[in-house]
């Protein structure tokens, strides 16, 4: 629980200030549009870190950066409630995002470190808490805090939990070290997630007003910028954070497409489903909105320790996650019948079994990563399924907003909108299910 609460408090944190835009904006006069660099700033710091969790660990041992992390994100946070104007709240945030970048592939490595074989399932399947649970608690604790302080406090928020993981790590977690150090190409790490973040706005700006011929110059040079990174990555000599060549061991393939799936998927509905109750009742509280996407993580927390359970004792992942897929394909096609009324107990229902199913889905997976990989490769494993992770998250929310204005143009009415969508995020969904073929019978993590 210490580790789950350490790598919920970086996710959780981007979806806090999502909703306290508005209040800042006030507060420093400033144009939504800058104000929303407190959370692109964030991000694309979290997102340039992940590469150097594996070199790092190597180097210091996953306890202490795990530590190290959490003090820059504690120390960062509380900066950030005092900031005294716009572009000093930016720059706070953009530290904050340096050290929360790698507290999730940091929890899990810990949590690979110090749970016994008997308990890997269990404990693995906790760590996915996290990341299905931060999107809902967010808005609604930020929303609630917002309403009653301010958004300074909202930002506060998340420094207990911080302390609560940072404490008992540093005092009871012991630090391992791997004698295996390799050099690191900073060069190539610092090129990569600013070249995916440019291709994302890329896509989002195709189908919208904002489009523009520098939109499409950006697009071209971070597509050639990619280009070049993965031709320097296959040659390079020095660590790039995470293994390309693992890509060529089955069932790391086949898991790394089931998570970018499972994240291109829930991102896409939690992009989907506010935008819906937002649309349908421009006046809906903050708080509603938030609470529309309770129902799927209530699911995922009644039954992710089961799964865990499962792992453990019948020690075949490939059924489990087949199981999994399979009921967030036919859920997902659900809520595109249901899309114009997601208030509808059958709706909500459906949220709450797509959240079990994402359980069966996705705990497995913490585990099938590792199968085949010597200890000391866990680092790498884990640090390039972060990464994979955190694209597929952007995609999938960048797919739902080009979908919805494409789909405009055709649909007849706002709900089919919706519809179509739903269904093409089930669709592929569905499509993954072949990649099960390639997971490991049994838990040999």
């Amino acid at each position: 629980m210490i580790l789950a609460a350490g790598g919920f408090v970086g996710l959780v944190d981007s979806s806090i200030i999502a909703i306290a835009v508005p209040d800042i904006a006030s507060d420093f006069d400033a144009p939504v549009n800058v104000v929303q660099w407190t959370s692109s700033g964030y991000l694309l710091a979290m997102a340039t870190v992940i590469p150097l969790t594996s070199s790092l660990c190597h180097r210091y041992g996953a306890q202490r950066t795990w530590v190290v992390s959490l003090v820059v994100f504690t120390g960062a946070t509380l900066a950030a409630g005092l900031a005294w104007s716009l572009g000093s709240l930016i720059v706070f945030r953009v530290i904050q995002g340096l050290g929360g970048g790698m507290l999730f592939p940091l929890m899990r490595l810990l949590a690979v470190e110090i749970a016994g074989q008997s308990r890997m399932g269990r404990v693995m399947a906790l760590t996915a808490v996290p990341v299905q649970v931060a999107p809902i608690v967010g808005p609604v604790l930020g929303g609630v805090i917002i309403d009653q302080s301010s958004w300074r406090w909202a930002l506060w928020a998340s420094i207990p939990l911080a302390l609560i993981a940072l404490i008992p790590a540093a005092v009871w977690i012991p630090n391992r070290l791997i004698d295996d150090v390799n050099r690191v190409d900073y060069w190539s790490i610092l090129v990569l997630m600013p070249s995916v973040t440019i291709v994302i706005l890329f896509l989002t700006r195709v189908s919208s007003s904002e489009f523009s011929v520098s939109t499409f110059i950006f697009g071209i040079i971070a597509v050639c910028l990619l280009f070049g990174f993965f031709r320097r990555a296959k040659s390079s000599t020095r660590s790039i954070g995470f293994e390309l060549t693992f890509l060529r061991i089955k069932s790391f393939r086949a898991t790394s497409l089931i998570v970018f799936s499972n994240n291109f998927s829930m991102m896409g509905v939690t992009f989907l489903i506010p935008l819906i109750i937002e649309t349908s009742d421009p006046n809906e509280s903050v708080i509603t909105v938030g609470l529309s996407l309770a129902p799927q993580g209530i699911g995922t927390l009644l039954s992710v320790l089961y799964v865990g359970k499962k792992i453990d004792v019948s020690g075949d992942p490939r059924r489990l996650v087949f199981a999994g897929l399979t009921g967030v394909a036919i859920t997902t096609f659900g809520l595109a019948v249901y899309a114009n009324n997601l208030s509808a107990p059958a709706a909500l229902v459906l949220l709450l079994i797509r959240g079990i199913a994402l359980a069966f889905a996705v705990a497995p997976t913490m585990l099938t990563l590792y199968a085949g990989l010597p200890t000391e490769k866990y680092a790498e494993a884990t640090t390039t399924n972060a990464i994979v992770q955190q694209i597929a998250g952007a995609f999938g929310a960048a797919f739902a907003a080009v979908s919805v204005q494409v789909a405009s143009q055709y649909a007849s009415d706002r709900n089919s909108v919706f519809s179509l969508v739903f269904a093409a995020l089930a669709i592929i969904t569905a499509a993954t299910l072949l990649s099960t073929r390639g997971l490991p019978t049994k838990n040999s993590g």
